[in-house]
C-alpha cells in the first residue's frame, strides 16, 4: 500500500519525495538497469551486431553475468580483455564499448559468477588467489573498489556454479567436498549475514554442474550425481532450505554414456528448463533439453531437442528459450552451437552460421541482445575471440518488471511502473479500463484528474512510472501501459488498484452509521452489492479478524 500525505499536502505536489513505490516483481529489480543510456540500439532485424559486437578476449570465456548497472562481468581462462590485461575476470561496459579490470582479478579459471543482493559479485572456479590474495576456489569482489576479499577458507576443489536465494543465501556447486571447512558434498550454502558455510544436508554423490534458485525459495542442482540427502535421483534434484529436505524431480534424466545436467534455468511459474547430456527426461525422449512442470512434476520435451551437450540455457522475457554448446548434428539444429526455441510454434531454429566452437555461458544484455561466451574464434561468420553479440529480434519493447496489483488508503500515493529490455526512444501511454472492469474498452490517461474517479489525480500518464494520488470515488480501477518503439508496439499486462475506504455503503460519507450498519452486515454474511472491498488491511482477503481490526483503526482516524 501507498504511505498516507499528510492532510495540508498540496495536490499539485503530490509526487516525490512522499512517494513509496509499489513492490516491483524479482525481474524489474534484475533489470532496474533498463533506463540507463547506451550508445546504439537494438536492431529491429535479427542477426549477429555489426562487428558482432564485443571485443574478446585471448582465450576462454566460461561465465557470463550483468550488474545492476548493466555492465556485463566476463570470467574464463585468459589474460587479455580487448587490449586490456585481465587475469580471468573483467568488466565491459556496453554504453562505451570499453574493458575494464576488476582489481588484479583472480589466479585461475572462473566457471562461476554470481551478484549477492547487497551488491558484491563472487566468482567461482579453481583459482586459488583472488586480488593478489589467498582465496581457495571462491571470492567476492566490490565491483566499484576492484577489491577482493575470500569467502572463508573456500572450497577443497573446483566451484562450477553458483546461484543466489530470494533470502540472499549464496549456493555453491561443484566438485569439492569441503566448503569453509564444514564438510558439504558438492553443494555448500554461504550466509552473507553471519559469513559462514553450512552444508546442504548429506549433499550430492557426484559432481554438481549447474544449480538454479527458484522464486519460491527451492534450489535446483543438476549435474552427474545419482543420490542427493540420501535420496536415489537421476542427475537433477531439489533442496529446501526451510526443511533441509532432498526431493527428486520425478525420475530425473537418462541416457548416453555419460548422462549429465550442464544448465538449469527456472520460469516465473517455478518450473524448470534443464540442459545437458541425455536422451530422456521422465519418461520422454527429450534429447538434451526438457521441461520440469512444478505444479504436476511432469517432464516434457520441447521440440525436437538438441542432441549432445547443450552447455548454457537462458529463458527470454517473452517465453523462448535460447542454447548454446557443442551440438551440431543431432536433434534438431544441425550444425551452430547456438540454437532459439520459438514457445508457440515449439521448433528450434538455428542461429545463422552460428559459432565456429562452443559455446558456454549465455547473458541477456539491457539492450534486448544476446551475449555468448565461449572457445569459439568465430560467430556469424566473422572474427570472434570468445565473445559475441547478437540482436534477439523480440520484435517489440521487450516488457521485463511490471508494478503488480496493489491497494491503497485515501490520501495514499500509489505508483505503476513497467521496465524495459531495450535501449533507444520508447513511447509510454498509460491507460485506463472502463467499467465494467475486465470488460470494459481502454482509454488512454492524461495528467490530472483521473476520469470517473471524482478527485483522484494522476501523473506521469507518458512516462515509465504512473503515479495516483487516491482520493473520493475510486473504487477499484485497471490500469496498463503501452510501449512503442521503432520495432513495433506491447502491452503491458493489467493491474488493479483497489481503493481501501470505510464508506462501505458508497454514499459519499465515511464512517457514517450506515456504512458502519453495512460494514456489520457484511461482516455477518449478508450481501452489499454496492459495497466497496473490505480487504480493509490490503492483504488480498476480506472480512478477515486483520480486516475487522483495520476497519476500527480506520474508523478512529489511523492510517491502514
Amino acid at each position: 500500500m501507498g504511505r498516507p500525505l499528510p492532510v495540508t499536502a498540496s495536490r499539485a505536489a503530490f509526487i516525490r519525495p512522499r512517494v513509496r513505490p509499489s513492490v516491483l516483481g524479482t525481474l524489474l529489480i534484475l533489470f532496474a538497469v533498463m533506463a540507463a543510456p547506451r550508445v546504439g540500439i537494438a536492431q529491429c532485424v535479427r542477426g549477429w551486431v555489426d562487428g558482432v559486437g564485443i571485443p574478446g578476449v585471448n582465450g576462454e570465456v566460461r561465465a557470463l553475468l550483468v550488474l545492476p548497472d548493466g555492465d556485463l562481468i566476463v570470467g574464463g581462462d585468459f589474460s587479455l580483455a580487448g587490449s586490456l590485461a585481465a587475469s580471468n575476470i573483467a568488466r565491459y561496459t556496453p554504453s562505451s564499448g570499453a574493458w575494464s579490470a576488476l582489481g588484479s582479478g583472480v589466479g585461475g579459471a572462473v566457471y562461476a559468477l554470481a551478484v549477492l543482493s547487497n551488491g558484491p559479485l563472487v566468482a567461482g572456479g579453481s583459482f586459488l588467489s583472488a586480488g593478489g590474495g589467498a582465496a581457495n576456489r571462491i571470492a567476492r569482489c566490490d565491483p566499484a573498489s576492484g577489491e577482493w576479499t575470500a569467502l572463508g577458507s573456500g572450497m577443497n576443489a573446483t566451484v562450477r556454479a553458483l546461484a543466489v536465494m530470494p533470502s540472499g543465501d549464496l549456493i555453491a556447486g561443484g566438485f569439492f567436498t569441503t566448503a569453509g571447512g564444514v564438510a558439504a558434498n558438492r553443494v555448500a550454502r554461504f550466509v552473507p549475514a553471519t559469513a559462514e558455510w553450512k552444508a546442504m544436508g548429506t549433499g550430492t554423490t557426484g559432481s554438481v554442474y549447474a544449480l538454479a534458485a527458484t522464486l519460491n525459495g527451492t534450489v535446483i542442482v543438476g549435474g552427474d550425481f545419482l543420490g542427493a540427502g540420501g535420496l536415489a535421483v537421476n542427475r537433477i534434484a531439489r533442496f529446501q532450505p526451510a526443511t533441509a529436505a532432498w526431493s527428486a524431480l520425478g525420475s530425473g534424466v537418462t541416457g548416453t554414456q555419460v548422462p549429465r545436467v550442464y544448465a538449469l534455468a527456472t520460469l516465473p511459474n517455478n518450473d524448470v528448463i534443464a540442459a545437458g547430456n541425455f536422451r530422456t527426461a521422465g519418461n520422454v525422449v527429450a534429447r538434451g533439453v526438457a521441461l520440469y512442470r512444478r505444479s504436476d512434476g511432469v517432464w516434457s520435451n520441447l521440440g525436437a531437442g538438441l542432441g549432445s551437450e547443450p552447455r548454457a540455457i537462458l529463458a527470454l522475457p517473452n517465453g523462448d528459450v535460447i542454447a548454446g554448446g557443442t551440438f551440431r548434428s543431432d536433434g534438431g539444429p544441425s550444425s551452430g552451437r547456438i540454437a532459439r526455441y520459438d514457445r508457440s510454434a515449439q521448433i528450434w531454429s538455428l542461429f545463422d552460421l552460428g559459432t565456429a566452437d562452443a559455446v558456454h555461458a549465455l547473458a541477456f544484455l539491457p539492450s534486448g541482445d544476446l551475449a555468448l561466451g565461449g572457445s569459439f574464434a568465430e560467430a556469424g561468420g566473422s572474427a570472434a575471440a570468445g565473445l559475441a553479440g547478437y540482436a534477439l529480434n523480440l520484435s517489440v519493447p521487450i516488457i521485463v518488471g511490471q508494478t503488480a496489483s496493489t491497494s491503497a488508503c485515501r490520501d495514499d500515493v500509489v505508483e505503476f511502473r513497467t521496465a524495459v529490455g531495450n535501449f533507444g526512444p520508447i513511447a509510454y501511454q498509460w491507460q485506463l479500463e472502463t467499467p465494467p472492469m475486465g470488460g470494459g474498452y481502454w482509454q488512454d490517461l492524461a495528467d490530472g484528474p483521473l476520469p470517473g474517479a471524482e478527485g483522484t489525480i494522476v501523473e506521469g500518464a507518458s512516462s515509465p512510472t504512473l503515479a495516483v494520488l487516491v482520493l473520493n470515488g475510486l473504487g477499484s480501477v485497471r490500469v496498463r501501459c503501452v510501449l512503442t518503439d521503432a520495432c513495433g508496439t506491447v502491452l503491458g499486462a493489467p493491474a488493479i488498484l483497489t481503493a481501501i475506504s470505510i464508506d462501505v455503503d458508497r454514499d459519499g460519507d465515511e464512517g457514517t452509521d450506515a456504512a458502519i450498519e453495512a460494514f456489520f452486515a457484511a461482516v455477518g454474511g449478508s450481501r452489499c452489492p454496492a459495497c466497496d472491498s473490505l480487504d480493509f488491511d490490503g492483504d488480498g482477503e476480506s472480512v478477515t479478524d486483520a480486516d475487522i481490526e483495520a476497519f476500527f483503526r480506520l474508523l478512529a482516524g489511523g492510517s491502514c
